[in-house]
């Protein structure tokens, strides 16, 4: 029984070396081993998010990128209905330490011409959350700002119309200011 485990163990070794990321019915087929417990894939533990991808990159480009930093359990270039990269990608690391030295040694670097940004994988739902708590301090902020600039118009508007009475028409038709307005100015 233990060597049909063994022959089997093998042969999966030996498909993911050889056949990993060949075309089949247009699509590059991606070979990894089964993760039975999810845990370790929804923990987010050694995942990495890899953006401005050239969209030349393919599952394999990527995953020969990586591989030198740990070991892989998954890597995948998103792409869209036709097979074409959307510039952006996923590598899923056996270990945090191998996904930190990645993001260490690859954010950055240019790869087909192109800076990459590599960094933590963080959840839509943690992104979203902080997101939203981006978007209520920038309301908070545009609302003090519209607030100030609200008080900014009045008080001119308050002061141009203090000024406009002011003002008394002489019989030359110019205008002339009292005189203790004069005083006042002059002080200023």
């Amino acid at each position: 029984m233990n060597e049909m485990v063994f022959i089997l163990v093998f042969l999966a070794e030996r498909a993911m070396d050889t056949m990993n990321f060949d075309v089949m019915k247009g699509r590059p087929i991606r070979i990894m081993w089964s993760q039975r417990d999810p845990s370790l894939r929804k923990s987010g533990v050694g995942n990495i998010f890899i953006k401005n991808l050239d969209k030349s990159i393919d599952n394999k480009d990527m995953y020969d990128t990586f591989s030198t930093f740990g070991t892989i359990l998954s890597c995948k270039v998103a792409t869209d209905e036709h097979g074409n990269s959307k510039g952006y990608g996923f590598v899923h690391f056996e270990t945090e330490e191998a996904a930190n030295k990645a993001i260490e040694k690859v954010n950055g670097m240019l790869l087909s011409d192109k800076k990459l940004y590599v960094g933590r994988f963080i959840p839509r739902k943690e992104r979203e959350k902080e997101l939203g708590e981006i978007v209520s301090l920038r309301l908070i902020y545009y609302q003090l700002l519209f607030n100030y600039y609200c008080f900014v118009i009045l008080e001119s508007l308050n002061l141009l119309t203090q000024f406009h009475n002011d003002f008394r028409p002489s019989d030359s038709l110019t205008c002339t200011l009292r005189t203790s307005q004069i005083t006042s100015m002059k002080t200023s």
